[in-house]
């Protein structure tokens, strides 16, 4: 039987939820744009008596850590470790990119999600025996100017995709083997399944712990930043 977990994504425009109760899977998606505070805590409550279990019944919360949109980040981190306080539950912390990648049924998987500012967040992935292994560091980079790892060709996914895909497309060349324009944000669906393996291997935090990822610390670009990008 698989463990009890609820998993939160809001790191992106769409609210995402999902849950098992160790038999089946329910799941909640609508895109909510900057609604997320307003709603989530209705979905949850609403997700959790569809499938009659209180929260002191799971074995742990999950969320999309980010890195994404700073609000919705800190939505589900705020709202993770003030129910976990409260039930007593462990929280399970997976990266959103890694939760885009795992979406995608390939060998070598590049994610770059729309970071505003005219960047991109950039995770590369392998995937071996269905689990995604990242290679090097997540990054916030210029379109133009993203790296991909040497020897191996890759499929793109990811909101940044269908954003800045000509750049994106320009810059990969020939190691840019496909794009999948269908996957483009990260799912709690995809959140759930990662973190019921990393539940399962012990990678727990407290909620106290349940920290957003960040890879980038500003938010807004400053006054004459602005008028330097309208410029070139």
């Amino acid at each position: 039987m698989n463990p009890k977990i609820l998993a939160i994504e809001t790191s992106t425009e769409m609210c995402s939820i999902a849950l098992s109760d160790g038999r089946r899977s329910r799941v909640f998606e609508e895109n909510l744009g900057q609604r997320h505070t307003e709603r989530v805590m209705f979905i949850v409550d609403d997700i959790l008596r569809d499938a009659a279990l209180s929260l002191a019944e799971l074995d742990a919360l999950a969320i999309g850590a980010g890195p994404g949109s700073f609000t919705g980040v800190r939505t589900a981190c705020a709202l993770a470790q003030g129910l976990a306080l409260g039930a007593d539950l462990p929280v399970v912390l997976v990266p959103s990119i890694e939760a885009v990648a795992h979406q995608v049924d390939a060998t070598n998987i590049v994610v770059c999600l729309d970071a505003r500012m005219s960047q991109v967040y950039v995770g590369f992935y392998e995937k071996r025996d269905e689990r995604c292994v990242q290679v090097g560091d997540l990054s916030v980079q210029d379109p133009d100017k993203v790296h991909l790892p040497d020897g191996s060709t890759w499929v793109g996914c990811g909101s940044g995709f269908s954003v800045y895909r000509e750049e994106l497309e320009m810059r990969f060349g020939d190691d840019l083997s496909s794009i999948m324009a269908s996957v483009v944000y990260p799912s709690a669906e995809a959140v759930l399944t990662i973190a019921m393996r990393k539940f399962l291997d012990g990678e727990i935090v407290s909620p106290e712990d349940a920290l957003p990822i960040y890879v980038r610390d500003k938010v807004a670009k400053t006054l004459d930043e602005q008028a330097a990008s309208k410029r070139v």
